[in-house]
């Protein structure tokens, strides 16, 4: 039978051309067997040779009397279930990609996170940094400011000692 468009499917039209060919195959050996003159038992068919006409014959037989109905049955049900798996695969497609998609988000707002928080430590550590640098600048001033004191000039010593004697 056709497609809705009118046209045979690609299996009716191979179905066919082996039809067509099964069947000029038995022609032609039905002719040569009527027209060889030379025939005898030394150049008949051997048994196998027989034996596969006659499997072809009743192959020709079989496929005359098949109901067309059926391959388009069995062509409706395959064609039925391609698409069903076809569906099925496209939603499990679908929800793994959304998972995916998912957890994607997930990990690059973890990163972000991630990225502020080393923002935030790298500015405290450069934070620190200039706080105990602005720290030993104090305390080296201060040991030097100390030492120049006890070993100061005689006048500051005199000086020192004039202001804090009165």
């Amino acid at each position: 039978s056709d497609q809705d468009d009118g046209k045979p499917t690609r299996l009716q039209r191979l179905e066919d051309m082996t039809r067509k060919v099964r069947d000029s195959l038995l022609y032609v050996v039905d002719r040569v067997n009527f027209y060889d003159t030379l025939w005898n038992e030394d150049t008949a068919f051997s048994k196998d040779t027989n034996d596969a006409i006659a499997r072809a014959a009743a192959l020709r037989a079989a496929s005359a009397k098949r109901d067309p109905a059926f391959s388009d049955a069995v062509l409706d049900f395959v064609s039925a279930e391609v698409g069903r798996l076809n569906y099925e695969t496209a939603s499990i497609l679908g929800q793994t990609v959304r998972r995916v998609d998912l957890r994607q988000r997930h990990i690059e707002a973890r990163q972000t996170e991630m990225e502020d928080s080393i923002r935030e430590m790298h500015q405290t550590m450069l934070n620190l940094q200039s706080e105990a640098s602005s720290l030993s600048n104090k305390l080296q001033r201060l040991l030097h400011d100390k030492k120049a004191g006890a070993q100061g000039s005689a006048w500051r010593r005199d000086f020192a000692a004039a202001m804090g004697g009165t």
